[in-house]
């Protein structure tokens, strides 16, 4: 049987911890740039929402006792940071994309981190945007020009 399998030449795969587990980014999606832009907004919100405890982590903690009742509050707090940051990341990235990133370890500027570490993906995936854009223009030109000559 003849046959042909074209694939996405958009598509990056990325290795994201030491089991081999992948979480997929396709720049062909038209929506990609739009749902990334939405999930740094909405960190963003997020980080803005939790300002007392970003303010906390960064001014009071050494002065608090570590079992007083605002200390339990902001580590309350600290652990919604974290599963909602989660869910806007995973809900960008593909089901438990964040898991197979970080495992169960949470940190305050793990999601910035992980944006830093995409970020070379993106460019990449804009120069090569740019030279399909090229290669396209290209090939369908010298397709005009052919069928011009058939027509002549």
């Amino acid at each position: 049987m003849n046959g042909f399998r074209l694939g996405s030449k958009t598509k990056v795969t990325i290795e994201v911890n030491d089991s081999g587990e992948t979480i997929s980014l396709d720049f062909g999606d038209p929506t990609l740039l739009e749902k990334a832009q939405n999930a740094m907004l909405k960190i963003n919100e997020l980080e803005t929402k939790y300002q007392s405890l970003n303010d906390y982590l960064l001014n009071d903690i050494e002065t608090d006792d570590i079992l007083s009742d605002e200390a339990i509050y902001h580590g309350k707090e600290l652990t919604n940071y974290y599963l909602e940051g989660r869910q806007i990341m995973d809900d960008f990235l593909g089901q438990d994309a964040c898991y197979k990133v970080f495992g169960n370890d949470n940190y305050y500027l793990m999601f910035a981190d992980l944006f830093d570490e995409l970020q070379p993906y993106f460019d990449e995936a804009n120069l090569k945007f740019k030279n399909q854009l090229k290669d396209t223009r290209k090939k369908y030109a010298n397709r005009a020009t052919k069928a011009t000559k058939k027509v002549i």
